[in-house]
């Protein structure tokens, strides 16, 4: 008996046998009758008969890893793919037998294979890094040598030679350089087709576009003198053909379903992606084929693990009523957990189901959550004790729910929606009151909704109208009506009662204290207003004395209650601190003699407004106990915040740190416990957060204990399994429901939602990797052909330090004993702390300099220098070298950067060469600026450099390839200001007023990757007539959006939020771009080359204005009555 259990035992831990499915089959490339293709993020090759594949490399490390986009060679031996096996991800050789990868490229930057040419060897794409906005490549490398060469061409992602090597035929632009899915793209950034001579060499030549304007023409394919691409000119990205100087296009195959993806060519046959399957079609006979493909494979990807930090996907934080326990919500899963050695408990919803806003009942016995179960956002009960499946509460799920919210009593829930729907839901019957429909006035957001504690009363703020501005409303739920009782003059929200119902505390931006002095000055861009927030609250009845109000000599002596918030300090046996007064209070309710709340008093509430005697912060939320105020204090929503508390006192209300970085926390309802979010010391980049967060369980005092490891919640050891099967259904039927609550059109512009879904679902079982699913979610969303919709894998995994490559700051090519500096990128001179790693004043290093070694290790002969600088970003290095110009041996302690840093210094070169170039050719009288994308770091950039180039006569104003933000308006406010008089002293400069208003003339440059709020602004400057705008018609973007539906692994599928429209009701922008004044290609031989016919355009376009209409001399007159 013994002997056969333990066979069984033995069995039991027997590996799985691999057995064959069909797989979700990406990237194919066909060569010699061999397929190579993607599935499960590695390379698998098969006969272009289909059959079983054989799995050539292993999966990459981290959750999401490089795609290896495989490229077959032309005999079939060998293949080309990406990966980061060192860090950047590269290009790699290997065998169809297996073997070790080769490296064959050293870019150092995002490096993917494009084809193979039995003459050229292998194409590729990369970012050039002296480009700028032009930046993307193609070139090719020797698989034998490594030797490359890049092609002299600006703006190339993808190419194929033709067969005699004298034709590139290249795509510029498209969504491969947007990030977007959609069909039928129409914007300014749509795919084109180009070709270049490689055999003309004369001083003029250059590329010349080909093929129809009208659609996108995309992955070029060589086939008997004619040209193979995929095209959406039918609506649908299918296989068509056109001569090879793009005229005759005939359509190939007829797809209405789904659009082919990845294709490759080889002899007269396409194989390409269609859906989750590899088809092939004859060329001559146009005859498709299904391949039947399957893998013998355990599916690895679909393997459970574990994550070690699950606070790292922390999404909701809760508080038992009566202190005890914490309740957490992450990566969709809820959690149970106090201080000591209590089991923590996990709730028990179905498997596959994402969890949402997990809630405590007033018992702690229920824990109320969203589930989306049933396949709808519905809100569900569960048993504290983790024993049940739990029991669904509602059944009209129909968006995405945003909050739920118990009242204190256990009968009722609060709960928002999408659809600005506030609705009290009736426990015991299931019935529901609709509170508030905030979209009939015109929001669909309620922030802060709160229960008074007698739960007769519920507060909340939000928009009303087209007020940007906050109010609080109060329901009471007996008479169910509605009182607004602050109006919009001011931003108001953060609700709370006082425990003894007498008063509701509330923030409010009404505090305007100039912080920076005066509007005046070197680039002041107008008033500061910091710290606005004060504290407030409204009496509740006309008799409420207000707490804070100062004692006089006609106040009435102290009442020795627990009702009274700072009890009695002449009666020495009186409840002092907030947890002597609150078990007071309870004792007192236990015996039966405890006062009910007072009811409100509604007529005239609004006027019974007191100001808390505390100074104005950036305060962000706030709690109230019966001893204090709790209010987190943070400047920016984004990074922690301080919690501070004010005493409620008449005498002295005093304020202190009760920690000094809070993320988030939450009061009990007794009041007696404060449950805190602060950073840990672990990474934490699925949250944007230095470190996971620690939740800490603490006395509601003032201050928390010196030493808070005994009030941690044990949860450093908390491990989640993960099903990565059943998440990516979850994520995949998440993403379908809030592209359904999000996207900007109803009606979802008439697309069936609900068939594709289906037709989705139907391949969620092939799934074999993260990225399968990205690449389904891209087909999906892309239905609603609107742009926004990129898919933004999880960032989950903390990069590895060893992995990180350093640079110089320099341009590198290789010599005979070392590496030369081909160019040192340029910073600003006036900037010490911008300057790159060799431009320190004491290097007497130069570009054509030679280095010879690095921390004492030659580079004669390496294939890249920055392997020797691996892991070494911002620690000291020995480099060695030798003067171009003299010959002498040198050396010197450099700090190299990292890649990301060398990236952006090459950026800044390119911007300073542009400036540089007006600077030149205006003889001084112009400026320059660019602006990379519309967020903070871009306002940065605009204070610099606009207000340096203030008293210039013209302005070049730079968005090409801008990524977007959100600071238009505040652009466009600066380039509105009009100089309409100045002053002028006899023995000063004369100054304008408006101060700082531009006198000059401006121009911006646009181009066909300007995105976004790029765009927005381009298009508020060309309608308001501020400047013309010159280059090309921009990507389209119109539609914003809040990133706010994150997937359960904080991954995003981007969803177009709201549209904007022309004063005359027009819908604008979205995809179709803004039109410039001018259009000026900036053409890719010349770009490469260093050209820029947009900049030289620009240029003369302000000569022009100038001479048309030259700036005045500010010249005083004579000045009447003085003689």
């Amino acid at each position: 008996m013994f002997r056969r259990a333990l066979f069984a035992a033995t069995a039991l831990l027997m590996p799985v046998a691999a057995h064959a499915v069909p797989g979700y089959l990406r990237d194919p490339s066909a060569a010699a009758g061999l397929l190579a293709f993607v599935a499960e993020q590695t390379v698998w090759t098969v006969p272009q008969s289909g059959g079983q594949a054989h799995r050539l490399t292993d999966r990459p490390a981290g959750s999401v890893g490089a795609d290896p986009h495989p490229v077959v060679a032309p005999d079939g031996k060998s293949v080309v793919f990406a990966a980061s096996y060192d860090g950047p991800t590269e290009l790699y050789l290997i065998g169809v037998d297996g073997g070790t990868p080769k490296r064959l490229t050293y870019n150092n930057t995002k490096t993917t294979p494009l084809g193979w040419d039995a003459r050229a060897g292998v194409l590729f794409t990369m970012a050039g890094d002296s480009l700028g906005v032009h930046g993307q490549v193609v070139g090719h490398v020797d698989p034998r040598t490594g030797a490359q060469e890049i092609y002299p061409l600006a703006g190339a992602n993808d190419a194929a030679l033709s067969p005699d090597g004298r034709w590139l035929v290249f795509v510029r632009f498209g969504l491969a350089a947007t990030g977007d899915h959609l069909r039928q793209y129409r914007g300014g950034a749509m795919a084109q087709l180009w070709r270049f001579d490689l055999h003309d060499t004369s001083p003029g030549a250059e590329a010349q576009r080909i093929g129809p304007a009208d659609a996108n023409w995309r992955r070029p394919m060589w086939w008997k003198g004619r040209l193979v691409v995929v095209s959406d000119r039918d609506g649908r990205d299918n296989l068509w053909s056109l001569a090879a100087d793009g005229s005759d296009p005939r359509q190939i195959t007829h797809f209405t379903d789904a659009g082919v993806r990845q294709a490759s060519l080889d002899g007269d046959a396409v194989v390409f992606q269609l859906g989750a399957d590899l088809h092939r079609t004859d060329l001559a006979t146009g005859h498709d084929t299904l391949l039947p493909i399957e893998l013998l494979t355990d599916r690895p990807g679909l393997r459970p693990y574990w994550i070690d930090r699950p606070l790292g996907f922390l999404t909701d934080i809760a508080v038992a009523p009566k202190g005890d326990l914490a309740l957490v919500t992450a990566r969709g899963h809820a959690v149970i957990a106090a201080t000591g050695p209590r089991r923590r408990v996990e709730i028990g919803a179905a498997d596959g189901s994402r969890l949402r806003d997990a809630v405590f009942s007033e018992d702690a016995k229920t824990v109320f959550a969203i589930a989306d179960t049933s396949g709808e956002e519905e809100v569900w009960a569960y048993p504290a004790d983790g024993a049940g499946p739990g029991r669904q509460l509602t059944h009209d799920g129909d968006t995405e729910r945003t909050g739920l919210h118990p009242s204190p009593d256990g009968r009722l829930l609060a709960i928002t929606d999408m659809k600005g729907r506030l609705r009290i839901l009736d426990i015991a019957s299931g019935a529901q009151t609709l509170v508030d429909d905030a979209a009939s006035d015109g929001t669909t957001e309620h922030d802060d909704v709160v229960w008074s504690h007698d739960s007769r009363t519920l507060a909340f703020s939000r928009t009303r109208g087209v007020s940007l501005r906050d109010q609080l409303a109060l329901y009471d739920v007996g008479a169910r009506k509605l009182h607004w009782v602050t109006d919009d003059r001011y931003d108001s929200g953060h609700p709370a009662f006082s425990p003894d119902g007498h008063f509701l505390y509330f923030l409010s931006a009404r505090h305007f204290e100039l912080a920076n002095g005066s509007p005046w000055g070197d680039r002041n861009t107008g008033p500061v207003f910091d710290r606005r927030v004060g504290i407030y609250a409204l009496a509740l009845q006309p008799d409420a004395t207000f707490p804070f109000r100062p004692r006089d000599e006609l106040s009435p002596p102290r009442e020795v209650s627990p009702d009274t918030p700072h009890g009695a300090a002449s009666d020495p046996a009186a409840p002092k601190t907030p947890r002597e007064r609150a078990d007071a209070a309870e004792a007192k309710r236990r015996q039966g003699v405890d006062r009910t709340p007072p009811a409100i008093a509604w007529q005239g509430l609004e006027t019974r407004l007191y100001q808390v005697p505390q100074d104005a912060g950036n305060y962000a939320a706030l709690a109230v106990n019966a001893g204090y105020l709790y209010l987190l204090d943070r400047a920016d929503e984004d990074e922690p915040g301080r919690l501070v508390s004010v005493h409620i006192d008449d005498e002295d209300p005093k304020v202190e740190t009760v920690a000094p970085k809070v993320i988030d926390f939450a009061l009990s309802g007794d009041g007696k416990t404060l449950l805190l979010a602060t950073p840990g010391d672990k990474p934490a980049p699925a949250l944007g957060l230095p470190g996971t967060p620690r939740l800490l369980l603490i006395p509601a005092v003032a201050k928390a204990p010196d030493k808070p490891d005994h009030t941690v919640v044990a949860l450093d050891d908390w491990r989640l399994r993960v099903d990565p099967a059943s998440e990516w259904r979850q994520m995949y039927l998440d993403a379908w429901r809030m592209d359904r609550a999000f996207f900007y059109d109803p009606a979802l512009r008439g697309v069936n939602w609900s068939a594709v879904r289906d037709r989705g679902l139907a391949l969620i079982d092939r799934l074999g990797d993260r990225a399968d699913l990205s690449d389904l979610l891209g087909q999906t969303i892309g239905e609603l052909s609107a742009l926004h919709s990129q898919i933004r894998p999880p960032d989950t995994e903390a990069p590895n330090p060893a992995l990180d490559v350093a640079g110089l700051g320099a341009r590198l090519t290789p010599g005979k004993d070392g590496w030369r500096i081909a160019r040192i990128y340029a910073t600003d001179p006036d900037l010490p702390d911008h300057r790159g790693p060799l431009q320190a004043p004491w290097l007497d290093i130069r570009a054509g300099d030679l280095i010879t070694a690095i921390d004492a290790r030659p580079t004669a002969g390496i294939a890249d220098p920055a392997s020797l600088l691996t892991g070494l970003a911002g620690r000291q290095v020995l480099l060695q070298w030798r003067s171009a110009t003299q010959g002498t041996a040198h050396k010197a302690i450099v700090i190299p950067c990292k890649a990301k840093t060398e990236a952006a210094l090459a950026y800044s070169d390119w911007e300073l060469t542009r400036a540089a170039r007006v600077q030149a050719a205006s003889g001084g009288r112009y400026g320059y600026l660019h602006l990379r994308a519309m967020g903070p770091s871009d306002i940065e950039t605009f204070v610099r450099e606009f207000y340096a180039n203030i008293d210039r006569d013209g302005l070049i104003i730079d968005v090409r390839d801008n990524h977007g933000g959100n600071i238009d308006s505040w652009v466009i406010n600066a380039l509105l200001r009009r100089a309409w008089m100045f002053w002028k002293r006899y023995d000063h400069a004369p100054a304008v007023n408006m101060q700082q208003a531009f006198r000059g003339h401006v121009v911006l440059l646009v181009d066909q990757l300007t995105y976004s709020d790029g765009e927005t602004v381009s298009n508020g400057i060309k309608t308001l007539k501020l400047a013309p705008l010159i280059g090309e018609r921009t990507s389209g973007a119109g539609v914003w959006l809040s990133d706010r539906n994150r997937l359960i692994d904080n991954g995003v599928a981007r969803a177009a939020q709201m549209p904007q429209f022309a004063m005359n009701g027009a819908w604008q922008v979205e995809n179709h771009g803004v039109e410039p004044d001018e259009t000026v290609d900036n053409l890719p031989h010349a770009t490469f080359l260093g050209h820029d016919a947009q900049l030289e355009a620009g240029i003369a376009r302000l000569n022009a204005m100038a001479k048309a209409d030259p700036i005045p001399p500010l010249v005083a007159g004579p000045m009447d009555g003085v003689k």
